[in-house]
């Protein structure tokens, strides 16, 4: 059985990151690997490890002395997450240091190591920018297979600095297997780092809708069921987004269901304050309950496809608008986004989506995705 371990971002605090890592893992998995993946953190002080513990203290204090807003309260709003990635996602021991990355791949032997997916090589995301381009692989003389599957840079120009691409073209050039998530992360690595490379599925697109099915009924609160309207996970939101939340409820004629956001009328920030960061089955539930979802989520955008819901995405510029064009050309739905709330039409809330050519596209994608890690793992 190969053994492998997937570098990818921090888990725990972002549901699209938690479910691209869960299904990768659970690909591998289905193709016979023995899989880990490297729990990556970013260094803190000391100080910064204590702030969060004297936080959680003081308010199961104030819960003990009655003061009703903290009663109950975990002090943590992340748990039902965490909990996901420590039930559902091998993930390895706690590391947060290049010594600590150097130690833990010079005692544990893979046969191969994959960088992927999501945003690994966006600058501002990842704790340590060349560790995920393998840098630790040349010190420590390891022979494992370097493969890059769905990396995604996250923009289509380079954020990099000039010293960064110095830095990490030699370890780029030395992946057995190179392949990324979006159409322009293949002009980013032929340009700076001279390497070619093909474009596959994010991970969450590989596995079936059962899969996904299987998540829902082993990690749904009894507490939370979703009303079956129109769904807006919203990751930014402002008044305009809000505003075409409120057109496209005019237009299908049902009611909102916000999810994990902060609405900006006073009355749904209000209702948001007990469901913040739901469990992921409940997250999942609400895209499959969902009669119509708008959303400014690159995952987001993945889960109405997943499961078969008219969507209406506006670009999220700050995150990585390359991630939609790109994901959105595959299954030829371009006029589902929006770059400016104003542009938005009633009628691209009833323009008819092929369900069946959508989902004759990601079976074919999905098969080529397959035949590239098989062929990278040799398996």
């Amino acid at each position: 059985m190969m053994k492998v371990s997937i570098l990818t971002q921090p888990l725990g605090r972002n549901y699209g990151g938690l479910l691209q890592a869960y299904a990768l893992q659970v690909t591998l998995k289905k193709l016979g690997c023995d899989v880990e993946t490297l729990n990556r953190r970013r260094s803190v002080s000391f100080k910064a490890k204590l702030l969060p513990r004297f936080k959680l203290f003081v308010k199961k204090l104030l819960g003990q002395l009655g003061v009703q807003k903290f009663r109950g309260s975990s002090g943590n709003p992340y748990v039902n997450l965490e909990n996901f990635r420590d039930q559902f996602i091998s993930v390895s021991p706690l590391i947060d240091s290049n010594r600590k990355i150097l130690s833990y791949y010079s005692k544990s032997h893979f046969d191969a190591l994959i960088v992927g997916s999501d945003q690994v090589w966006r600058p501002r995301y990842s704790p340590e920018l060349g560790n995920y381009f393998l840098d630790f692989c040349d010190e420590l003389n390891l022979n494992s297979k370097r493969i890059a599957y769905a990396a995604s840079f996250g923009v289509d120009d380079k954020e990099f600095s000039e010293e960064e691409v110095e830095t990490c073209r030699p370890f780029a050039r030395r992946f057995n297997d190179m392949s990324v998530r979006e159409d322009s992360g293949v002009d980013l690595l032929k340009d700076y780092f001279g390497v070619d490379s093909q474009v596959v599925f994010d991970p969450t697109l590989l596995l079936d809708t059962t899969d996904y099915e299987y998540v829902i009924e082993r990690d749904s609160s009894a507490k939370m069921r979703s009303t079956g309207g129109v769904l807006a996970y919203i990751l930014d939101m402002d008044d305009t987004k809000e505003g075409v939340v409120t057109k496209v409820c005019g237009a299908t004629g049902e009611t909102p269901e916000f999810l994990m956001n902060s609405p900006t009328s006073a009355l749904a920030k209000e209702k948001q304050r007990s469901e913040c960061y739901p469990r992921v089955g409940d997250w999942l539930n609400s895209f499959k309950s969902a009669k119509f979802v708008v959303t400014d989520s690159f995952h987001g955008c993945v889960f109405s496809i997943v499961f078969n819901k008219p969507f209406l995405v506006i670009g999220n510029k700050s995150r990585g608008l390359a991630r939609f064009t790109s994901l959105l050309k595959k299954f030829g739905l371009e006029a589902r986004l929006i770059v400016n709330c104003e542009q938005f039409d009633s009628s691209l809330a009833f323009a008819p989506i092929d369900w069946e050519l959508v989902n004759n596209l990601r079976s074919e994608g999905r098969l080529k995705s397959l035949e590239f890690l098989r062929n990278c793992l040799s398996l």
